[in-house]
């Protein structure tokens, strides 16, 4: 993920965005800690989607019990997505179709290209 300085989370009292971005990105350190934690195992490497998928719900569920009634990820200047929580089987398809709008190679393996093997 690349942090937006305009969206001023380190800024001011947005305790609520640093706790779903905290969620958010520790959602990915968990899966890549499971594909290490395999040996480096392909079949335990989640796609892009698969990781981004996760993150998401893991947001929405942070923004849920912070009490929010919705919750909107922005992407560029003009793209917002705006789901109801709680979340429910239909978010999950407006999540998935979010990430493949937004995520070019979702479907590529996460972690695999970033990283070196032993």
């Amino acid at each position: 993920m690349t942090l937006n300085k305009d969206l001023n989370l380190l800024g001011g009292d947005n305790t609520n965005g640093l706790a779903m971005l905290a969620a958010h990105e520790g959602s990915h350190v968990a899966d890549a800690s499971d594909w290490v934690a395999s040996g480096f195992s392909s079949n335990a490497n989640p796609s892009n989607y698969r990781t981004e998928f996760d993150a998401y719900r893991v947001t929405g569920n942070i923004a849920e019990g912070l009490g929010y009634s919705t919750w909107t990820e922005t992407f560029g200047k003009n793209t917002t997505y705006s789901f109801s929580l709680p979340l429910t089987q239909n978010s999950n398809g407006a999540i998935g179709s979010m990430i493949k709008r937004e995520y070019p190679g979702y479907n590529l393996h996460a972690f695999q290209r970033n990283t070196r093997l032993p």
